[in-house]
């Protein structure tokens, strides 16, 4: 708020989790003066990542679904620093947590939502079993479904990189909303 006051630009563009809560969500609304749009980008890459867009950028359109799925992401021949051990799979598979630990396969659709922890291995994080056990992505797989070009974080360490994709927007998505200023002229 702070910068739309100082600043006053012609538009804006406020991103969040949709898992927020109700009020919170209303509470930017009303601050803002727009509702947020909900988007998906599963719509365009191999990952379930919703979120709530703020925006006074006009005619945003809905997504044409480009129906990317994990093996379209998935590379080939992965190192084996990637793959986790079985002490490791023990430790998700018995832990007493609610989450359920769920590798996702090459024939699956999408994954799970890529976050800034990413490097810290959580049990609900993206993983892809394949023919040689589960793994991790790759700093390249995070970049592909966050639709940056392959090696854009490379030059800083794969845990910078896991952070910065992460906490980093769906670049087709953003390119999608500031669409919107073409199409209007701007």
């Amino acid at each position: 708020m702070e910068a739309l006051e100082i600043i006053k630009p012609k538009y804006f563009l406020l991103e969040n989790v949709a898992s927020m809560k109700n009020s919170e969500r209303d509470i930017i609304s009303e601050i803002l003066g727009v509702q947020p749009i909900m988007i998906n980008s599963a719509t365009i890459t191999a990952q379930n990542r919703r979120r709530y867009y703020w925006t006074n950028i006009p005619q945003i359109h809905a997504l044409k679904s480009k129906n990317i799925k994990i093996k379209d992401i998935a590379e080939s021949n992965v190192e084996d620093k990637y793959y986790l051990s079985e002490k490791m799979i023990n430790n998700f598979i018995n832990s007493k947590s609610q989450f359920k630990f769920k590798p996702c396969t090459l024939a699956d659709d999408k994954l799970p939502t890529l976050t800034a922890r990413y490097f810290k291995m959580g049990k609900t994080d993206p993983y892809i079993q394949d023919e040689k056990g589960i793994r991790k992505l790759t700093p390249i797989e995070c970049e592909r479904i966050q639709t940056m070009p392959e090696n854009y974080t490379k030059g800083i360490s794969n845990t910078q990189r896991y952070k910065c994709l992460g906490n980093g927007w769906t670049v087709d998505v953003i390119a999608h909303i500031f669409k919107g200023l073409k199409d209007k002229g701007e």
